[in-house]
């Protein structure tokens, strides 16, 4: 076999070998959950006049799922630094994931959920506090691991989709490349072979 057909046939081989990893590849990091949650804290500013048991802190929290699958089992919980004196928790249709909220201690609200879907259907959270403007303890986790907290939802699902966009981006000139340097090689290997016969017949 000629250098030019061995080189021709590795180019083939390399190509083979990337598509073929592209599929594992594509289950252990795309085609999975991605659990990630947001706090932010609103001061509400209130008159002396109006008593002193009125919150004047509102927290929201904020989860969702920005992987490609549903996440299972969710549960966790976040303490608040103060005395909750009312919440409410607004979750998706309960086709996409119904949510169980508790509270314990005055201050510690507990979350369950079997099945969240993947995309804009978010569990949202809202508690009116007694208490400091502080940065309230969280902890989620889904069956693939612990949530990840970030500082805007919105903001990771957009990285999400440019990765995609990305990944795709370098898969298809990983193919065009490839598949251009098998034509040219095809095309060498045909011209030196023809070469070669008009050699010989000579």
């Amino acid at each position: 076999m000629s250098a030019e057909s061995k080189m021709f046939w590795l180019t083939a081989a390399a190509l083979v070998v990337g598509l073929v990893a592209l599929i594992p590849a594509y289950f252990i990091f795309w085609d999975r959950p991605d659990l990630v949650y947001e706090v932010q804290l609103v001061n509400i500013p209130l008159p002396e006049s109006l008593g002193s048991n009125l919150p004047n802190v509102l927290i929201l929290l904020k989860i969702q799922n920005t992987g490609h699958r549903p996440s299972e089992n969710i549960q966790g919980n976040i303490t608040l630094n103060g005395k909750v004196l009312y919440y409410e928790v607004k979750g998706p249709n309960t086709a996409f994931g119904p949510v169980e909220a508790t509270m314990s201690k005055d201050s510690r609200i507990d979350l369950k959920c079997s099945r969240l879907a993947q995309g804009e259907y978010p569990i949202n959270v809202s508690a009116w506090v007694k208490g400091n403007l502080v940065e309230p303890d969280a902890a989620f986790a889904d069956s693939s691991g612990a949530a990840q907290k970030v500082k805007s939802t919105e903001a990771e699902t957009r990285k999400v989709r440019s990765y995609w966009y990305a990944s795709l981006g370098a898969v298809g000139g990983f193919l065009s490349f490839s598949l251009g340097a098998l034509v040219v090689l095809r095309l060498f290997v045909k011209g030196a072979a023809e070469a070669i016969l008009r050699g010989y017949n000579r």
